[in-house]
């Protein structure tokens, strides 16, 4: 990855907005000779309003995660996270979610990154199906010992864990952190429920 600041800074959102948790830039895209395949890629989201309208906006907004999280945090926020878990499947959505509950998070339009893509390599898959199977087989197959329902069912295990880190990691005794842990996570499971089903017909088939 190759950050350009150019003339332009990313740390001003940093001083003109104390409550940001999170800045990052859209990105260009380039082969394996640096040249620009096409239009620059319009990512992510911004969300800098109050903390109660952020919980509840986030689980219905979050998009492009992964490049997300190639920006800049502050790094006292960033220390109340669990980083890139290596408990669930979509490491950078978990961590989106609890920046988010920490701070704003503010975009750069300008392709501040540029993010390499090697496209001859890569499988064109036709159905979501078969990319989403391939997508949990080499994270099994990266991560080693990957633990028995983290295996099978995914992404029940990532609605579990963004229920643990909203309201078990904070104030256990707080109603309002108890609706937002169950409102998020109930929120990704229904957005994902095509995996969810999915990860059950697995099992259910090589039983």
């Amino acid at each position: 990855m190759d950050f350009r600041f150019r003339n332009h800074s990313i740390f001003p959102p940093f001083q003109a907005y104390s409550k940001i948790s999170l800045v990052f830039s859209n990105i260009a895209k380039i082969d394996k000779e640096n040249n620009l395949l096409d239009k620059e890629k319009n990512i992510g989201f911004k969300l800098k309003n109050s903390k109660w309208k952020r919980n509840l906006l986030m689980p219905l907004i979050i998009k492009g995660s992964g490049d997300m999280v190639c920006g800049i945090f502050k790094s006292k926020d960033l220390r109340k996270t669990t980083l890139f878990s290596k408990n669930v499947l979509n490491p950078d959505y978990l961590l989106i979610t609890q920046i988010s509950n920490y701070g704003g998070i503010d975009k750069i339009e300008d392709p501040l990154r540029k993010r390499r893509y090697f496209r001859e390599d890569e499988v064109e898959f036709i159905k979501w199906s078969d990319k989403y199977i391939t997508f949990k087989a080499r994270y099994i197959r990266n991560n080693g010992n990957v633990g028995y329902l983290l295996k099978n069912f995914p992404t029940l295990i990532m609605g579990l864990n963004i229920f643990k880190v909203i309201y078990l990691r904070n104030r256990i005794y707080n109603p309002y952190s108890l609706f937002i842990g169950v409102y998020s996570s109930l929120v990704f499971l229904f957005k994902h429920r095509s995996s969810f089903l999915l990860d059950i017909f697995q099992f259910l088939k090589f039983r």
